[in-house]
């Protein structure tokens, strides 16, 4: 599951939440530099940042969303925890985010506590889906997306999403800041998916 805000909330002290990956923009994060080697985390539906809830440095401090002010409270430092995951630590508390209880449900609360290595305070980076513009090319399928070069794509088709996925084109190098793929026509055919996925 992913780190999200409950409900796809815009509102101040929304709580922050696990949530099942959808792609939604209140699960992707903006993740920016600030100061010591700590970060903010800005909400892409929202425009707000994570946040521990009141300045607090207990264990079970909640974790929300709240407009970006700079204190240490909704800044985070990332340290490995081994295996590319990294706990997310509090600047302030200098406890790090984990879910309540150690919960693998849906709408599982955030919290902060101290690190204990326990899986439910290991969190992977993921760069969220390129937006991705489709135009029809008599027949085939001329796709393009935002991109930063130096990133790597992988497009995928399907003509059943739930069945699952399978690459037409397993790497594309970015070049620059848009990044583009084309479907030779095929003739007639049913309907087709297709995704591009970051692949590092």
């Amino acid at each position: 599951k992913v780190l999200g805000v409950l409900n796809n909330s815009t509102a101040d002290r929304a709580d922050v939440v696990q949530v099942n990956d959808t792609g939604a923009p209140a699960q992707q994060w903006t993740v920016t530099h600030v100061k010591e080697g700590a970060y903010r985390l800005i909400n892409r539906a929202s425009g707000k940042a994570l946040d521990i809830l009141d300045w607090s440095t207990a264990d079970g401090g909640d974790a929300i969303q709240w407009p970006f002010a700079g204190g240490n409270n909704q800044l985070f430092r990332f340290k490995s925890a081994g295996g590319g995951y990294y706990r997310l630590e509090n600047l302030h508390s200098g406890r790090v985010l984990g879910v309540a209880g150690g919960s693998l449900a849906p709408n599982g609360d955030v919290i902060q506590w101290a690190w204990s290595g326990a899986r439910d305070q290991q969190w992977l980076l993921v760069a969220a889906p390129p937006v991705v513009r489709a135009a029809n090319l008599a027949g085939g399928l001329a796709l393009s997306w935002n991109s930063t070069p130096g990133q790597v794509f992988q497009v995928e088709r399907s003509a059943n999403p739930a069945a699952g996925w399978v690459a037409v084109e397993p790497e594309i190098a970015a070049q620059a800041a848009t990044t583009g793929w084309t479907n030779s026509p095929a003739g007639a055919a049913s309907a087709q998916f297709f995704r591009v996925r970051v692949i590092r």
